[in-house]
């Protein structure tokens, strides 16, 4: 993606010092309000993850009159010991986290088998090996700087501890369809 993130990350600091956060999924950390993808500052790298995410929707097989619109955007810092409990982003139909600051200690995004059933046992201890996806009850992403991470607004979710002193900077956006004669 085409985004200058050494000054996205500035500013976003900058707006961390100067407003108070939005208490939703975050333990500790700091959120913005849903309205930051609005901003100025974010209109490059809102113009980037929504061709990303309207990329995936064209990739699907959609009726060519759906049209995929950006809900919403917020941005997340999150510090020393900072996370999101498990969650999801309902009354939309896709989501992703951009990576503005991130490396691959500042903790992971965790995404849980949306299977209730598979839930009630688990059978991981009897597996040979744990690196096939599809045998997990949980599948990690690692940040990077510049990663953008899109996923179904069902799917649950949680943001590991940052266990360093490097904050974690990141963008969240919330998508649905319309069907348009």
């Amino acid at each position: 993606m085409n985004v200058n993130n050494e000054e996205l990350a500035q500013h976003i600091l900058l707006l961390e010092k100067e407003t108070d956060t939005i208490n939703l999924s975050n333990v500790g950390g700091w959120q913005s309000d849903d309205e930051f993808i609005q901003s100025q500052q974010a209109e490059e790298v809102k113009e980037e993850i929504a061709n990303a995410v309207v990329g995936v929707c064209n990739s699907l097989p959609y009726k060519k009159s759906v049209k995929v619109i950006m809900d919403n955007g917020w941005a997340n810092v999150n510090r020393y010991k900072d996370y999101n409990n498990t969650h999801e982003h309902p009354h939309c139909i896709w989501s992703c986290v951009y990576y503005v600051q991130a490396n691959d200690d500042t903790g992971n995004l965790t995404f849980l088998d949306p299977k209730v059933k598979r839930t009630m046992y688990n059978d991981e201890i009897y597996l040979e090996q744990l690196s096939n996806p599809a045998s997990a009850f949980t599948y990690q992403c690692i940040p990077q700087t510049g990663k953008l991470i899109v996923f179904p607004s069902y799917l649950s979710h949680r943001v590991e501890p940052n266990p360093t002193a490097h904050p974690r900077i990141s963008i969240s956006c919330n998508f649905y369809l319309e069907l348009w004669k």
